[in-house]
């Protein structure tokens, strides 16, 4: 007889040869380590007859040790009746939820190794969509499917067209909450939002400094590294920044790419041309906080400032003179240097500033742009004006 103390629980009875279905079933039963306790059969049970399960129909599977010590083992056995539909259920919710159990970690196994499945035929990235990976390959390829209608421009990503397109049609669709100016692009919204704001969000490592765009960040960093990884490919020199170097080159090949809508004049930079726009406009948008005085450009306000704070932070080599303006202490320092970078084209002469020069030539052209307002004489020198003013007689008369 099949004894009840048995280490596996089980109710297993053989079924009959004439069943006309032989199904198996997985039943799950709870292998318990601790020492077992007495049990005695109920007296309105039947004591169970010992399995007749031959050695190779007989599927053992186990589970990894549980949470109380205990195992969990299924073990295949034939159904007890054809039509007991209850017990079927039963047992098959509890081999389903075993079988889920059991395939957990293979199944998260198989979930990352098929989370990128787009792998790059030149290099080893992968990805989670086959439209990212067309997109990507295009680095490789240099493919520009998205072409403009209305110039000769191709890009790589629809999305790039679309924003491209708006510098033809002046669309610009977002708005600054805290003033009146619109941008093509989110990315220069949000730069821009930041002068309102005052957030600068990149900050250097090497230094407490912060800056409101990144490449702003990365251009300063190269001070700390003293990189310069932009070469010149016409002479030595090499720059932090590429826009620098595009700038630079511009030196050699003689190009002013940026125009003046005012008048015919052309400049190599952007600013530049900025700067000179606003001799037209009259415009003077940098104001002084100690005085009144406003000017066209930030470097004249700078300098200006100095006026109230005395600062002179331009020190000569030489000597121990000092200067608000850099260009005071070049003109300076050729006193030491004996050097007169400023050359007549109608004759030998030099000049160590070119405001002499400028008086010199003159004399060559006979140009006399100082005139007495008192009388018809002109003099190619101001200071000959002064001296002309103290002796003319129609000035003494206006007197």
């Amino acid at each position: 007889m099949y004894s009840p103390d048995s280490a596996r629980d089980i109710s297993i009875k053989e079924e009959p040869e004439d069943h006309p279905l032989d199904i198996l079933h997985m039943v799950v039963c709870k292998e318990d380590d601790s020492p077992e306790q007495e049990r005695s059969p109920s007296p309105l049970q039947e004591e169970p007859e010992p399995p007749h399960i031959k050695e190779e129909q007989e599927d053992l599977l186990q589970s990894p040790e549980q949470p109380d010590g205990s195992m969990l083992t299924i073990i295949a056995v034939k159904s007890e009746e054809e039509n007991d539909d209850d017990d079927e259920e039963d047992i098959s919710s509890h081999c389903s939820e075993v079988e889920v159990e059991l395939q957990a970690d293979t199944e998260v196994t198989e979930d990352e190794s098929e989370r990128k499945p787009f792998n790059c035929i030149f290099c080893d990235k992968s990805f989670r969509k086959s439209r990212d990976l067309n997109r990507h390959q295009r680095v490789h390829t240099g493919e520009r499917p998205y072409s403009c209608t209305l110039c000769d421009k191709s890009f790589t990503h629809s999305s790039s067209l679309k924003t491209h397109q708006r510098i033809h049609t002046g669309e610009k669709p977002f708005h600054c909450i805290y003033c009146d100016m619109r941008f093509m692009q989110s990315g220069i919204l949000n730069r821009h939002q930041r002068i309102h704001t005052g957030e600068k969000p990149f900050q250097c490592k090497h230094c407490d400094k912060s800056f409101t765009v990144s490449s702003h960040l990365k251009r300063h960093q190269l001070i700390h590294t003293g990189e310069k990884p932009f070469k010149c490919e016409h002479c030595d020199k090499s720059y932090a920044d590429s826009s620098a170097l595009k700038t630079h080159q511009h030196v050699h090949t003689g190009e002013k790419p940026f125009h003046c809508k005012h008048c015919d004049k052309s400049f190599i930079q952007s600013g530049d041309l900025n700067r000179h726009q606003r001799v037209h406009t009259g415009e003077k948008p940098f104001h002084c906080k100690h005085c009144d005085k406003s000017f066209s450009n930030s470097g004249s306000l700078k300098t200006h400032q100095r006026v109230h704070t005395g600062e002179k932070p331009f020190h000569c080599e030489h000597c121990d003179k000092c200067f608000s303006h850099s260009g005071e202490l070049n003109r300076h320092q050729r006193i030491h240097t004996g050097e007169r970078p400023f050359n007549c084209k109608h004759c030998d002469k030099s000049f160590n500033n070119l405001p002499n020069l400028k008086r010199h030539l003159f004399i060559h052209t006979g140009e006399k742009p100082f005139h007495c307002k008192h009388c018809d004489k002109s003099f190619n020198v101001s200071s000959n004006l002064k001296a002309h003013l103290r002796v003319c007689p129609q000035f003494s008369q206006d007197k």
